[in-house]
């Protein structure tokens, strides 16, 4: 329908992925070339942009699967939250978690 077509040209305009004439922009003509979500491809982009591409592929590969700190069954539930916090018992992100999880 026209007014999804609208909502998803307002979507990519805010992310600054095409202009006001609906041009790709540079970020956009990046993002476009890459076989991720806009989410993922911004993160990757702004990784190598400032220097930290290793963390951001890390995070990008993570966004793009099924969310790791699911808890487990009942029983098991303070296990895992002292497994999580024995990874990264500084870090208060799971996104720095994830990074030393994986890294």
């Amino acid at each position: 329908p026209p007014s999804a077509v609208k909502g998803a040209l307002c979507g990519l305009r805010d992310q600054r992925i095409i202009d006001s004439n609906e041009v790709l922009t540079p970020l956009g003509t990046i993002l476009a070339e890459l076989p991720l979500s806009i989410r993922a491809g911004k993160l990757v982009v702004y990784g190598a942009v400032f220097k930290c591409l290793g963390p951001a592929l890390t995070l990008a590969a993570a966004t793009c699967t099924r969310d790791p700190w699911i808890l487990p069954e009942p029983h098991l539930i303070s296990k895992a939250r002292s497994a999580k916090r024995d990874l990264a018992p500084e870090a208060y992100s799971d996104h720095f978690t994830l990074v030393r999880a994986y890294d």
